[in-house]
């Protein structure tokens, strides 16, 4: 809506009376005119009573004009307030409601306007687009029609029609009702509709919905000539010669409106479809992501993102795509299909199959239902029956490549099935293998991905329960009969016998214990269901019966994974639109795989403290030397193994019972210079829960060498001996603010101390960590392992095994979800936030340089007109001065020559002589010329280049830096052709007037030119006529160069402005959005 437009229309429906002052109707002579400016003046300065109901309405009706929409409601509401049915004050208000869009308003009181005149035709139009932004638009027809028949020839009520229409898709109708008034016999009608831009942008858009390119183009080139910097018409233009294959014309008026209006998502869909044409899905893809950040329920959007996927053989990018579409159209065969063929290659054929055959019709959208199915079938090891749908989607749509690739390979498949078809139809179509396996958890350092043996469907929980250290702790010390320190064994999974009857048994050899019930956590993501209860103290009257209470906390982590894993997911797919970040991608990929691992429990600690004893007492087992110096990773898996990672890459497998003596024998050769990490799998219960990093010692290397190393950790326990230093608790404690996560202190090797002993050192390392750690904890490692070997059960008791077994069932294993949840949002927030630095490293860049290139294009413009100065009007004198000098020169040369020689022997020497002297002069004089222009040129266009490729390091590989290169060869060749052409052809013309001059009468003539000046004057002009000779036409020399450099500094720029809105739209906003990743309530 033009406010102006309407304002003037509200002003035609004032009835002002005859005895209203003069300065009244200056004010209305002046809108009149359009001096709405003057206006607004005369209303400011004049006599006139500015609280005068009429004055009110008048100034209410000039703000509209002036677009100062805020003004004129206060003007209108302050009418209404006086006089609430005022029609023109009420019309007004609803315009400007309009303006601001809120239509809900705006249509009430159009409603109103409407009581008060049925038959108000800017009311009808008003409330016609009111009805149309709010998507009723058959309420809009209606009046709209109503309207027309009160009032045939108004424009605004055909645009409102024609909206509504257009909105259906009924172009047909469009064309009809705009082209009555664009052609209309009526003068003024006619003249009205073509100086409205609106109408004749639609009007245009409707013909190219149709196809007429040829039509519509002269109507944008129209609207273009009055208004050259109109979005609309360029953006029509555009779509004209897209529709004409002109397609590098169609891009240049496309980049001028995309630069002009970078928030308008058609706009960027068209240009991700003309992308798609020139055969760019990335780039179609790219500005398709730019319209949906925009616009995210555009269908053309989602369709062109999707099929720009499909088109790069991406079919699972494809089904996000596919299923926000198929949200909007449930029925979309496109779609359908899209998603249809995700689905198939993650294994759902038969599903696939039963739900698309009976909607694989003959309709138009068949082809693409019979081409997923050809793909289920093709994937269910039926080749013949993939190949009969496939030919029914080549007689249902020609040319289809995919579908024609596809029946090769299924008749290929006919006579030789293969075994694995889902694996050949992933292959084919170019998809990762997804039932590769998972990789373990591994250093974040780690460049290749290890521990591809571990299935990615395997399941989380093995059928039955592996051996449990705490369980065999709590065996010996049930020998002995019950104690306080003691543990009980844990609960066992319902259907399992064997441990029932080993429980059954451990109670009746401790009759006065009872049975006493335990509470079992829920699953944790990467291990099976709790099976270690917490105990509740022993107690004699408790029932018999094991009560499963769910865990909130486990359920509470769980859901916070979820939230955690959608978010991650949701940043992926917005980080890897950017290649460069593609990094940043694959570390959030895994950090999404992380999730669902068991919690990454490090050892770490000073050297000394015995971590590397206390890592073989957890697993109840002595595997690792204790002076090993590589990281080790222990892992839950069936079959005990152990595996070499070197950071070259190689992967060397041991076998779990030679492992510890292959470690010690090539201690020296494993060294964390050559070795990534040491991964020994191992099947105990307290794996499943937890994978344990044994960290080498931080003296060794400095610690930040370490951090990648641990950053994958979302547990720590925290090692010092009972002998060491209390610096060393100084330095975890600084160590545990910088990194913070769940921790445990280890009071360790505390055999040979007394009880007093113990508790200083604990109370000593809880004063030092204060709240950094959950509890500090003795414990002996090497007498646990001597216990559990000769089932010492007083040893065993001492040692603190079962304190440490009980704190981290209750602090890590029963909260290992939430635990996993408040490490894996840290991560995130980190990752994020590296993310954001370089998008606002980027963003700064674009900045700076759009500013540097708008300063370059600001500079050419100045030397364009300095050079046409220079070279169009000062060289053409230059040269002719150049000239006469030439040949006042050859003129001192020959002077004695001419003379002596006239008889009729020496003529012909001596003219041969002086044409070559001649024209060797000239040439040199141009020459001369020649080369002031070409360096002058060279300078200027040199420097331009080296501006450009400080701004576009020819290092980087863009689309700036290629057009840079390309700008760089035409710049040099058309400097090199154009002089050539005009200076080549002005010598040439000239040494042929030399070759044609009469100069024999220099002989004859010779005695009546006593002086040398005299005697060139005469060759100049009598024998060689030069003064005839029209000068050197330099004009326009180097504007085609100028031209070249200003059209790269606009597209640039263009391309510079998107780039900008679009990262900071499509990426850093939404990733602001992702980074307050909040502390769950």
């Amino acid at each position: 809506m033009a406010a102006s437009n309407e304002a003037s229309k509200l002003l035609m429906g004032l009835s002002i009376p005859e005895s209203a002052p003069e300065e009244i109707f200056a004010v209305v002579d002046a809108l009149s005119i359009g001096r709405s400016a003057d206006a607004a003046q005369l209303l400011e300065v004049s006599s006139l009573e500015p609280s005068a109901l009429l004055t009110r309405v008048l100034s209410g009706i000039t703000d509209l004009w002036n677009s100062e929409v805020y003004r004129a409601c206060s003007a209108f509401e302050a009418v209404l307030l006086e006089e609430p049915d005022h029609l023109i004050a009420r019309l007004g208000l609803a315009l400007c409601l309009e303006v601001q869009q809120d239509f809900e308003a705006a249509v009430d009181l159009l409603r109103r306007v409407l009581q008060l005149d049925a038959d108000h035709v800017q009311a009808i139009a008003a409330l016609a687009r009111c009805y149309n932004e709010q998507g009723k638009l058959d309420r809009a027809e209606a009046l709209s029609r109503r309207g027309l028949e009160i009032k045939g020839d108004a424009l605004s009520l055909r645009f409102a029609l024609a909206d509504t229409l257009r909105r259906q898709s009924r172009h047909e109708e469009v064309v009809t009702i705009l082209g009555e008034v664009w052609e209309a016999t009526d003068p003024t009608l006619r003249r009205a509709a073509r100086s409205d831009e609106a109408l004749a942008v639609a009007y245009g858009r409707s013909l190219l919905a149709l196809t007429r390119s040829a039509s519509a183009a002269p109507i944008f080139d129209e609207v273009l000539r009055r208004n050259a910097e109109s979005t609309g018409a360029m953006a029509g233009m555009a779509e004209a010669l897209e529709q004409d294959g002109r397609l590098a014309e169609a891009q240049g008026y496309l980049l001028r409106a995309m630069a002009a209006a970078p928030d308008q998502p058609w706009l960027h869909l068209l240009h991700g479809r003309l992308q798609s044409r020139l055969g760019d899905a990335t780039a179609a893809e790219r500005s398709a992501a730019t319209a949906l950040a925009l616009a995210p329920t555009n269908v053309e959007a989602l369709r062109l993102a999707m099929r720009a996927c499909r088109e790069q053989r991406r079919h699972t990018d494809a089904a996000p795509y596919a299923d926000r579409l198929l949200a909007l159209l449930p029925l979309d065969p496109e779609a359908t299909a899209a998603r249809a063929l995700s689905r198939i290659l993650d294994g759902e054929a038969a599903a696939v199959i039963s739900e698309l055959t009976s909607r694989a019709t003959g309709d138009k959208g068949a082809a693409d239902l019979h081409l997923a199915l050809g793909c289920a079938e093709f994937a269910m090891g039926r080749p013949k029956e993939a190949a009969d749908h496939l030919t029914q989607v080549l007689r249902l749509r020609e040319g289809d490549l995919l579908a024609q690739r596809l029946i090769g390979w299924a008749y290929e498949h006919i006579g030789a099935p293969h075994r694995d078809p889902l694996t050949v139809l992933r292959a084919r179509l170019s998809e990762p293998d997804l039932t590769a396996d998972r990789e373990p958890i591994a250093p974040r350092a780690t460049t290749t991905r290890p521990g591809r043996e571990v299935s990615r469907r395997e399941p989380r929980r093995p059928q039955s329960s592996p051996p449990s250290v705490e369980l065999q702790v709590n065996r010996i010390l049930s020998t002995e009969g019950p104690s306080s320190s003691a543990l009980l064994s844990p609960p066992a999974p319902s259907g399992h016998s064997e441990r029932s009857s080993q429980r059954s048994r451990a109670s009746q050899k401790s009759p006065t214990t009872g049975s006493i019930p335990a509470v079992s956590v829920g699953p944790v993501p990467g291990g099976p269901a709790a099976s270690m209860g917490a105990t509740l103290g022993a107690t004699a009257s408790a029932s018999n019966e094991t009560h499963e209470v769910p865990s909130v906390m486990a359920l509470s982590g769980e859901r916070e994974i979820s939230e955690l894993r959608e978010v991650l997911r949701r940043v992926h797919r917005l980080v890897l639109e950017e290649p460069e970040l593609i990094q940043n991608a694959q570390q959030i990929e895994r950090l999404i795989e992380e999730l669902d691992h068991p919690v990454l429990l490090a050892i770490m600690g000073p050297p000394g403290a015995g971590k590397t004893t206390f890592v073989n007492a957890l697993i109840g087992r002595e595997v690792i030397p204790p002076t090993t110096t590589v990281p080790i990773l222990l892992r839950y898996g069936r079959v005990a193994s152990g595996r070499i990672l070197f950071h070259d890459g190689r992967i060397e497998t041991v076998r779990f019972q030679d492992l510890s003596s292959f470690l010690e024998a090539n201690v020296l050769e494993l060294t964390y210079e050559t070795v990534q990490l040491i991964e020994i799998i191992y099947p105990i219960e307290e794996l499943t829960r937890a994978s344990i990093l044994d960290v080498p010692d931080l003296i060794d290397e400095p610690l930040e060498t370490l951090i990648p190393l641990v950053a994958d950790a979302d547990a720590v326990l925290w090692l010092v001996g009972i002998d060491q230093a209390v610096s060393h608790w100084c330095a975890a404690a600084e160590w545990l603010n910088e990194h913070p996560m769940e921790a445990l202190g280890i009071v360790s090797r505390i055999d040979g101390h007394d009880a007093e002993q113990v508790e200083a050192a604990l109370s000593r390392a809880s004063m030092t960590l204060g709240a950094g750690v959950i509890e500090v904890l003795p414990m002996s490692a090497r007498v646990t392992l001597d216990a559990l070997k000769s089932r010492n059960v007083a040893a065993l008791r001492r040692s603190g095994i079962a304190r440490l077994h009980r704190a981290l069932r209750r602090h890590i294993f029963a909260r290992s979800a939430a635990i996993k949840a408040r490490a894996g949002r840290g991560r995130a927030r980190r990752l994020i936030d590296l993310v954001l630095a370089w998008v606002s490293t980027r963003l700064e860049l674009l900045r700076e340089r759009s500013s540097n290139l708008q300063a370059l294009a600001e500079q050419v413009a100045l030397d364009r007109a300095q050079i046409r100065a220079e070279v169009e009007e000062e060289t053409p004198p230059r040269l002719r001065m150049g000239i006469d000098g030439a040949v006042i020169a050859c003129a001192r040369d020959l002077s004695d020559l001419v003379l002596e020689n006239r008889g009729e022997a020496g003529r012909v020497h001596v003219l041969r002589a002086l044409r070559n002297r001649l024209r060797t002069a000239v040439a040199d004089a141009v020459l001369r010329s020649r080369e002031a222009v070409e360096s002058r040129l060279m300078n200027v266009t040199d420097d331009y280049l080296a501006r450009l490729d400080s701004m576009f390091p020819p290092g980087e590989t863009n689309t700036q830096t290629q057009r840079i290169h390309t700008l760089r060869g035409l710049v040099e060749g058309f400097r090199e052709l154009l002089i050539e052409q005009a200076f080549g052809r002005y010598e040439a013309y000239l040494q042929g007037w030399i070759d044609q001059s009469p100069l024999a009468g220099l002989f004859e003539e010779a005695e009546q030119f006593p002086t040398l000046e005299t005697l060139g004057a005469y060759l100049r002009t009598t024998c060689l006529g030069l003064d005839r000779v029209p000068p050197i036409d330099l004009e326009g020399l180097a504007e085609s160069l100028f031209d070249g450099v200003a059209e790269f500094c606009d597209e640039t720029l263009a391309e510079l402005r998107i780039a900008t809105m679009t990262l900071e739209k499509r990426l850093r906003t939404p990733l602001l959005d992702r980074a307050r990743i909040s502390e769950p309530a």
